[in-house]
């Protein structure tokens, strides 16, 4: 089982996080929600007119299944899940937990996109793939 709870070890494990501040967009398991940029983008829409869409992604190198707890952090917005550029799930807001369940093939691509408003929030995601298993812990 390999450990995906930090920014490091999901891009050691082949997430893509080039597409995302991670800072500001992006929540994982143990994380919490920032309420106080919440409560500054309530007062300076400004800072939500200069995000742009971004996203997370991983390319899967055998078939698998994933396991996927995410929601927003933001009481607007969206975040949406994709396999192959396909819709499979979106978010409910205010950081309500969204699941879904995902088998994948080899090459499929998952990715996990956030509106020009939306914060991604990973509650918990396993990633099995081969003979690996990959989580993000809940700490």
């Amino acid at each position: 089982m390999t450990d995906l709870s930090s920014y490091g070890t999901m891009t050691d494990n082949g997430w893509d996080l080039a597409n995302i501040d991670t800072k500001h967009r992006l929540v994982l398991p143990g994380g919490e929600c920032d309420y106080n940029l919440l409560l500054t983008m309530t007062k300076l829409t400004w800072i939500i007119q200069r995000w742009l869409p971004s996203m997370i992604s991983a390319t899967f190198w055998s078939k698998g299944r994933v396991e996927l707890k995410f929601g927003n952090c933001n009481e607007v917005g969206e975040v949406a899940v994709f396999v192959d550029g396909t819709e499979v799930e979106k978010s409910k807001p205010n950081v309500e937990v969204t699941s879904a369940v995902i088998n994948v093939d080899e090459g499929s691509n998952l990715t996990i996109r956030a509106d020009n408003r939306a914060i991604i929030k990973l509650f918990d995601i396993n990633i099995e793939c081969g003979n690996v298993f990959l989580t993000l812990k809940v700490v």
